[in-house]
């Protein structure tokens, strides 16, 4: 209904943000990254993409910067028991091209990053999403350009040793995605202090 808005930033909160359009003021719920980005924005005319979510008892809408935010929060709200909540949690934590690229690597464990994601949802997120996004223009793209691939597979072998995602994750994002998985393992272990017992 409401496919994208330019005016104004006249608020930004810790959840939502209003443009102000000829007058009128419109209240787009989004993810922390998000808020982060339009951050600097506030006072100036910017545009963003919208997406309205109609229940019984609200009308929502949600404001992203770019349209791969409105098509990957379609797709994640298309998922079993995942709500706009849970979406905007995820884009918290990752970007679209990060979303796509984990649902294709089968990489469960960063979905559980996001607040209120537990493995089930996470299993069911890349399940129930995983035909579609193959099915996309760039998937194929995706799945070759992301160092995200190692930094997954670092991860993985860093879970064995007795780490978790949640604590491994940071640590790796400041690491060189294109390196090697091996020098991953091994910076990361660095910084940590080392395996565990």
């Amino acid at each position: 209904m409401i496919y994208s808005l330019n005016g104004i930033l006249s608020n930004l909160e810790d959840d939502f943000f209003v443009v102000k359009c000829a007058g009128i003021g419109f209240k787009c719920k989004s993810d922390l990254k998000t808020l982060s980005h339009l951050k600097n924005s506030l006072g100036e005319e910017i545009n963003v993409f919208t997406i309205l979510n109609i229940r019984e008892n609200a009308w929502d809408l949600f404001g992203f910067n770019d349209k791969i935010h409105v098509e990957c929060f379609k797709m994640l709200t298309s998922v079993t028991g995942v709500g706009p909540k849970i979406a905007l949690a995820i884009f918290s934590e990752f970007l679209p091209d990060e979303i796509f690229s984990m649902i294709l690597m089968n990489n469960v464990n960063n979905f559980t990053m996001a607040s209120g994601v537990g493995e089930k949802m996470a299993k069911r997120i890349v399940l129930e999403l995983k035909e579609k996004i193959k099915k996309l223009p760039f998937s194929e793209q995706i799945s070759e350009q992301k160092g995200d691939n190692n930094k997954s597979k670092a991860i993985s072998a860093l879970e064995v040793l007795g780490y978790s995602a949640k604590e491994v994750a940071p640590v790796l994002e400041k690491l060189d995605g294109s390196a090697p998985t091996e020098e991953l393992i091994k910076q990361a272990l660095k910084n940590m202090g080392g395996q565990r017992g």
